[in-house]
């Protein structure tokens, strides 16, 4: 994922197999990294913390429940 707007940088999604015991359905493991870079007028690396570390970080929590949710529902 590249990020082009006032936040710019850029993400990755990652799918590891894990292997489950005998007779159980294997599962996936999913990473999300980002690294984001705040311009000078939204703090820069201090709102990178407070926005990346503390707002983004609860926003990205909820997207990931959410997609948990539409992928179970979906196996």
């Amino acid at each position: 994922v590249r990020h082009t707007g006032m936040v710019t940088g850029v993400g990755r999604f990652t799918l590891h197999g894990i292997d489950a015991p005998h007779g159980e359905p294997r599962r996936t493991r999913f990473e999300w990294e980002e690294t984001l870079t705040f311009p000078w007028w939204l703090g820069g690396p201090i709102g990178a913390f407070i926005g990346g570390k503390v707002v983004l970080r609860a926003i990205w929590q909820r997207n990931l429940k959410g997609l948990q949710r539409l992928v179970e529902a979906a196996g």
